[in-house]
């Protein structure tokens, strides 16, 4: 690519050509799934699809490329992996915290903040 993209998109890009592919959404088409093939995607909207994946994902582009075989369970929970310590770093940040219930449910509450008495306050 000559674009001027940084590698990362262009790697993003490369991995989403790759590696994605599409089936119609009506259960009626005999369409079958297919890439991107040759369609190029311009640098402008390259650079949008990386900010989309990278916000909501919260993956970046290396750790799509690691040493795990793509699409094998320990790939897939490599990237699940991730993705929750990021998540759960992310709402330390917010405030928040993530626990789970007797099921096994994720919570998601708000941390609470106790403050801090100075002791020459506390004894008067």
């Amino acid at each position: 690519m000559n674009c001027g993209c940084s590698i990362e998109h262009t790697l993003l890009d490369f991995y989403l050509w790759k590696t994605l592919e599409i089936k119609s959404t009506n259960k009626r088409s005999r369409l079958q799934p297919q890439g991107l093939k040759d369609d190029v995607i311009n640098g402008r909207l390259r650079s949008y699809i990386c900010a989309l994946f990278s916000r909501y994902t919260y993956l970046r582009v290396d750790d799509l490329y690691m040493y795990h075989p793509y699409g094998s369970p320990e790939y897939e929970a490599a990237l699940m992996e991730t993705q929750l310590l990021r998540i759960d770093k992310r709402l330390k940040e917010l405030g928040y915290y993530a626990t789970s219930d007797k099921d096994g449910n994720i919570i998601v509450e708000r941390a609470v903040v106790v403050p801090v008495v100075p002791a020459a306050l506390s004894n008067a």
